[in-house]
């Protein structure tokens, strides 16, 4: 691999992601910034292999976050491009 490749570039096609919906007291939404391009996103990512949404948006909670609980909403979609 490259080094001067997109992180998205070595992420399979077609692999499922999840993201999850943190609100505070008074209902706004957590935002996180990646730290490689500045976007702002609900705090998510790829999920592993055979990972459900569920535990795939813990699993990146607790990476990103450091927070190990979480009851709240998830949603789950799938990347890339349709073949």
């Amino acid at each position: 691999m490259d080094a001067d490749s997109p992180s998205w570039e070595i992420i399979p096609w077609k692999r499922e992601a999840a993201d999850a919906l943190l609100l505070d007291e008074t209902g706004r939404p957590l935002i996180v910034q990646n730290s490689r391009d500045d976007a702002c996103n609900l705090p998510g990512g790829v999920l592993n292999l055979g990972e459900s949404p569920r535990l795939g948006a813990e699993r990146e909670i607790m990476e990103e976050l450091g927070l190990g609980i979480y009851d709240g909403p998830v949603a789950g979609g799938r990347l890339g491009a349709s073949h």
